[in-house]
This record gives C-alpha cells, sequence and structure tokens, in this order.
C-alpha cells in the first residue's frame, strides 16, 4: 500500500493487484487520494483485456440462459514445502493478502463476473493453513437459477480450467483464468475456436491502461 500513496502523492499513476485489493479493504483509503490528484488507479489483472476474453463473451448470449459455471485455476506452490516447515513468506502470509482468494481465485472471479455479470450473493469457503492463510478456498457465486463454483489452491494442483454451460452450449477455457490462452464454444453442436494470442498476456492490458492514461478515458 506505500507504494500506492507516494504515487498518489506524486500525481502518478498506478497498476497493482494484491496491494490495490488490500487498500480498497482499509476503507476505500486509495480512491478518494486518487481523485484529488486527478490520477488513474488500475488494478493490475489480464482477463479482461484477452481477445481470447471477448471473444468468450461475444459468444456468452448465443449459450442461451446459463445453468452451471465451474472453473479452476490451482497450482501446487514451489513454497508450499516452506510453508509446512514453518518457514513464512509473502506466498503464505496473511499480512500480505498472499492466500489462494487474493492470489489466485481473483482471476476466477475476474472471469465469471465479466460473462455472468454481479452475483446476488457470494460465499467463501476457505482451508485455512496453521497460520490462518487460505491454501485453497472454493468461492460460491449465486446467479439467478443457477450457481458458479470457483476454486483455487496454492497447496495442491490439478488441470486448469473455466467452464459456462447454457441450455444452448459451452463456453470453453482450457488453462487458468489468468492467461485465457485456450477457448472455444460449442453452440447446438457446432464447436467454434477462439483466437490465439499474438502477444504475452500483459501485453494487452499494458496497452489499454497506455491508452486510457493518455486520452484520460476515466
Amino acid at each position: 500500500v506505500l507504494h500506492l500513496a507516494r504515487g498518489e502523492r506524486l500525481g502518478m499513476d498506478v497498476a497493482d493487484l494484491l496491494e490495490f485489493e488490500a487498500a480498497l479493504q482499509r476503507d476505500g483509503i486509495v480512491q478518494p487520494a486518487a481523485d484529488e490528484k486527478g490520477v488513474v488507479l488500475f488494478e493490475a489483472i489480464t482477463t479482461p483485456y484477452l481477445p481470447t476474453y471477448r471473444f468468450l463473451q461475444a459468444e456468452r448470449p448465443k449459450i442461451g440462459a446459463v445453468r452451471g459455471a465451474l472453473a479452476n485455476f490451482s497450482a501446487r506452490s514451489a513454497r508450499y514445502d516452506d510453508y509446512l516447515r514453518g518457514v513464512w513468506n509473502t506466498t503464505f502470509d496473511p499480512a500480505c493478502f498472499g492466500g489462494a482468494l487474493y492470489d489466485m481465485n481473483v482471476y476466477n472471479l475476474h472471469f465469471f463476473c465479466g460473462l455472468l455479470g454481479a452475483p446476488q450473493r457470494a460465499e467463501y469457503r476457505p482451508t485455512l493453513g496453521g497460520n490462518g492463510i487460505d491454501t485453497a478456498g472454493t468461492v460460491l457465486l449465486q446467479y439467478p437459477g443457477f450457481c458458479a463454483a470457483a476454486l483455487a489452491a496454492k497447496d495442491s494442483g490439478a488441470p486448469q480450467f473455466a467452464m459456462l454451460q447454457g441450455v444452448g452450449g459451452c463456453l470453453v477455457l482450457q488453462g487458468g483464468a489468468n492467461g485465457v490462452e485456450q477457448v472455444y464454444s460449442v453452440v447446438n453442436g457446432v464447436r467454434t475456436d477462439g483466437p490465439k494470442l499474438a502477444r504475452h498476456r500483459m501485453a494487452y492490458e499494458f496497452a489499454e491502461f497506455a491508452r486510457i492514461v493518455a486520452e484520460r478515458d476515466t
């Protein structure tokens, strides 16, 4: 949070992820300062800016009423064994917002909310480690007529994917919601593959950030 505050005081535009979320949790202390200085704050999240994700957004109406949605973004951390031995680092430190929700599941939540909108309610069911950090957890998002489940884990791994299924078809992501690299839709039995990423996944968000700053399109 310190470098967010310093950036604002200096009149700098700021892009951040974990510290941005942490600052917002602390009574929204970031936004008023940004408004006062006339700077732009960005949540550094790759998902919404990727052409593969925008393909899914365009295909979303074609699958009709959604009946279920699942996502899994899990990978066993290389630092998990240290954590089990009692060696803490930022990856598993509650003070650094290093748990599975803030570090990984946030991508699943962006994935779902950008396709489905805000849920009626949300519930988090974490698996807690010895220091209280969520080493894994599932978010349940309730929408009218269906529930979406988003799993993320830093203590275990499995194939990463996301899927929305509707009465007329489905949307499928093969891989993590942070990269959205391989996507396709199936509508009335016909599969349509999404585009391929031409650049590194972060390049798309950086380009959009640069445009917004240059045009002050807030």
